[in-house]
């Protein structure tokens, strides 16, 4: 099996697919310490191939055509949202959840889930440029 040099398998054709496992591939370019950052396979509970399992998603991917946002950075949440919902390790409990304080907003949680394992929030901000 070839891969591209995105580090995504050839095999892979469906465009939402090839974005989702690009999305696995490629490292975080800002590390914070001691701030984990994005879930890692193994937390997500993936193997290191990913590919039977973004194919058996192939499905609930197609039913989502023309509901997907077309903006980079709104999409990129989706294919977040997408991924923690439906691996096998993590729920996605809410996103874009607004937090305020008598009708001012303070701010907002891009997603929470949390692992099969603790049942303990975990808050992630996704963006990409």
């Amino acid at each position: 099996m070839t891969t591209s040099a995105e580090g995504v398998s050839d095999a892979i054709r469906h465009t939402v697919l090839r974005d989702l496992a690009w999305l696995l591939a490629t490292p975080d370019l800002v590390t914070l310490g001691a701030y984990p950052g994005r879930p890692t396979g193994l937390t997500l509970g993936l193997t290191d191939n990913h590919h039977t399992w973004l194919t058996a998603l192939l499905p609930g991917v197609e039913a989502l055509n023309g509901k997907l946002a077309t903006r980079m950075g709104h999409y990129h949440e989706r294919l977040w949202q997408l991924l923690l919902d439906n691996a096998p390790n993590t729920r996605l409990l809410a996103n874009n959840l607004r937090i305020t304080q008598r009708r001012t907003t303070l701010g907002e949680l891009d997603m929470l889930y949390r692992t099969r394992t603790n049942p303990v929030p975990v808050h992630l901000e996704v963006a990409i440029k």
